[in-house]
């Protein structure tokens, strides 16, 4: 959820409810309560993206962003949605390019509310594993802030030095020397 507010002056600035995480997303049954779902699905298996399916289309998300077309979202996996806007992407650094998606929950499609979300602890739909989430961009910017920053120092501030090939096979024969 943003949440655009006006300063004093009349300009606009963005909210600040936005959350990052590093988890299995297998872990939910719902996407609630959000209203967008932003996926970097190059490489997702298709057990995954029909896992994924489920997930939106039992939940009351709106907007689903992604990089595979409608006949793949549609059409294999069976997502619930219509197709806004595509639009060619590329990667900061990188040669690599892509076409990026943006969908809107088709509304022809009806939902079932039998498997819906029922947790509703905080007045809306969440799923139990969005709790800590959902608390967290309600207690205000400093606290979404020292999440942001706890959680990139937890998963992304260790790095373990990446060997090479060659580099491994001599491990590898150091170590079976020493066994022997």
């Amino acid at each position: 959820e943003v949440d655009g507010k006006e300063t004093k002056d009349g300009k606009s600035k963005i909210g600040h409810s936005c959350y990052f995480a590093h988890g299995n997303i297998t872990e939910a049954k719902f996407f609630d309560p959000f209203t967008h779902v932003y996926m970097f699905d190059i490489g997702f298996p298709p057990r995954l993206f029909h896992q994924l399916a489920e997930m939106f289309n039992n939940s009351q998300s709106e907007y689903l962003i992604c990089y595979h077309g409608p006949k793949l979202m549609v059409n294999d996996y069976g997502f619930n949605i219509e197709l806004i806007i595509q639009t060619p992407t590329s990667m900061h650094g990188s040669a690599e390019g892509h076409t990026g998606y943006i969908y809107r929950r088709n509304k022809d499609v009806p939902h079932s509310k039998a498997k819906s979300c029922k947790t509703k602890t905080f007045g809306v739909p969440c799923d139990p594993l969005f709790g800590n989430a959902w608390e967290t961009c309600r207690a205000g910017l400093d606290a979404v802030c020292k999440h942001s920053s706890e959680e990139v120092k937890t998963h992304m501030g260790k790095t373990r030095k990446r060997l090479t090939r060659s580099a491994s096979r001599k491990n590898s024969l150091a170590e079976e020397k020493k066994a022997h």
